[in-house]
């Protein structure tokens, strides 16, 4: 009578071990998508990272822990969390940094079976949110690898949950015997001795199955809207990388981070019709009083319309002529603006999928509802890709030698919104500049932006100087280095000075655009932040 070897396996001790590094492996994989999140939780995610790599090397480090420490942990984090949405009135990023803690803790502490599950499931809020917020081909094979220690984490715990005869008392203080005498290269051997190859076949298998399953609802997921779906980019209050914002504000504007990540991507059917320097209009800044340039309420309430579209489709104000017509195809990152970029009046713009937006026709500006949580695509029809977007009425105005009316919402382009002290200093800067002559627009252009650049050199980190009164005419007046804003802002308050309307329009930095602009020289690199007066 012949007796069949029974195939080894591995103790109960060596079930806890490797469940202790795959749930260990699974918090780092976790945290680690901070790396594709636009939100502050970078401290925690290294804090994360350095805790629990010390717990899986020295797995007896949680047992020094006080036993009343954990009691306070629960309260703790609620405190935490509260004040933290209380300070930053960001719901997703503080959930974010909530899941991090949860998730240091929980890679830090002995678990149990109902701890080892809360692990994934936390793990997976945070895949799930960086997933819809992020396109990135690293990321998917991070997902790849979480799903299979995901997937291997489930089945060492289910055996050791068969292979228990005594549970363990919850709580209960002192390091397990499993903790204190781990040996990873030992386990690994173990491991490699008891692998049956059903098993290991079993789980190829359902990790292909997941993985297609995947694959199948990401080919899916264009076809839907994000925004009537998941409505996690409602939640996402992600800052303008470029600084393409509402407005401007000097006093905080002291510190320019570079930043040469791709912005936008551009292809159009005629490279013939690429303007040698095209001017990207994206915002119109009009109002400036106490070192903020906005958007005025009087304009946004005359050149936007009052309600939003909802629509696929916007109808622009030019016309087709002859010839083959020119598509110009833009594809706009997220994490850069809500204002679309735009070289001119167009006859059509067709977006790949519905949006709520408002169309300032009169600004040659387009705003989305909120800024995109991913990349936005759409089309240009007609575009009249001139360097500059004029304004008909200024233009108009001017030739016919009438001043705007200041009373006139849309022409209050005069107003200086400076202390009396301030507007002696921008008249003597004036009268400087211009020899008391008074100049035609174009020379006064030219001849300001030459005293600027004379007077200033270019710096991302400028300092305005201290002291009473307007901290851009402070800077104006000195000689300190400034950034594109400095300078921009500065010419729009002197022109106004000299009674030219103007104001400050953005523009996206020429080192961001992809296959548009390869062909420019670097010498013709402009400033994010342009004047275009009258």
């Amino acid at each position: 009578m012949s007796m069949e070897k029974k195939r080894p396996q591995l103790s109960l001790g060596e079930l806890y071990q490797l469940k202790w590094l795959l749930g260990g492996a699974l918090v780092l994989l976790s945290v680690w998508t901070v790396f594709y999140l636009d939100f502050e939780a970078w401290t925690l995610m290294g804090l994360t990272t350095v805790a629990v790599t010390a717990a899986l090397i020295r797995p007896g480090l949680p047992a020094l822990v006080p036993a009343w420490t954990h009691r306070l942990v629960f309260p703790a984090v609620v405190v935490f969390f509260v004040g933290d949405l209380w300070l930053t009135g960001q719901v997703l990023p503080a959930i974010v940094r909530l899941d991090i803690l949860l998730l240091l803790y929980r890679g830090i502490s002995y678990r149990q079976k109902r701890d080892d599950l809360q692990v994934i499931v936390l793990g997976l809020f945070l895949i799930v949110v960086a997933g819809v917020l992020t396109v990135s081909l690293v990321f998917a094979v991070q997902i790849l690898v979480f799903t299979a220690c995901a997937l291997a984490f489930l089945l060492v715990v289910n055996l050791v949950e068969s292979a228990e005869t005594v549970a363990p008392k919850p709580g209960e203080p002192g390091r397990p015997a499993w903790a204190a005498h781990l040996r990873w290269r030992r386990l690994a051997v173990r491991v490699r001795e008891v692998a049956d190859w059903r098993v290991v076949t079993l789980g190829a298998v359902l990790f292909v199955g997941v993985v297609g399953v995947s694959a199948l609802l990401f080919l899916a997921i264009p076809r839907f809207q994000l925004e009537n779906s998941l409505f996690l980019e409602r939640f996402a209050a992600k800052k303008a990388r470029t600084g393409f914002n509402d407005s401007i504000k000097f006093g905080d504007v002291t510190e320019i981070q570079q930043d040469n990540s791709l912005a936008l991507s551009v292809d159009v059917t005629d490279r013939s019709q690429i303007p040698a320097a095209p001017y990207w209009r994206m915002l119109v800044l009009d109002d400036y009083a106490n070192g903020t340039f906005k958007l005025s309420a009087a304009l946004r309430l005359t050149a936007f319309p009052r309600g939003e579209t909802m629509a696929s489709t916007v109808r622009g104000t030019s016309r087709a002529h002859g010839g083959e017509p020119v598509y110009w195809t833009f594809y706009f990152e997220s994490g850069i603006s809500r204002y679309l970029p735009l070289l001119g009046t167009f006859e059509q713009l067709r977006f790949r999928e519905t949006q709520n937006f408002r169309h300032a026709a009169k600004l040659g500006v387009i705003a989305l509802r909120d800024e995109p949580a991913s990349m936005t695509a759409y089309r240009v029809e007609g575009m009249n890709a001139s360097d500059t977007l004029a304004d008909a009425s200024f233009a108009l105005r001017l030739r016919e030698n009438k001043k705007p009316d200041r009373n006139t919402p849309i022409l209050r382009m005069l107003k200086l919104g400076v202390g009396e002290p301030d507007l002696v200093k921008l008249q003597g800067v004036v009268r400087e500049i211009t020899g008391g002559a008074d100049l035609p627009v174009a020379e006064f252009a030219r001849r300001t932006g030459d005293w600027l650049a004379r007077r200033h050199a270019y710096s991302l980190n400028p300092q305005v100087p201290d002291g009473a009164g307007d901290p851009l005419v402070r800077w104006l007046v000195s000689r300190e280095p400034g950034h594109c804003e400095l300078f921009a802002g500065s010419f729009v308050l002197l022109a106004r000075a000299a009674g030219l309307p103007s104001r400050v329009g953005d523009r996206l930095p020429r080192r961001q655009l992809e296959r548009l602009l390869e062909q420019f020289h670097d010498s013709q690199l402009g400033c994010p932040c342009v004047v275009r007066g009258v």
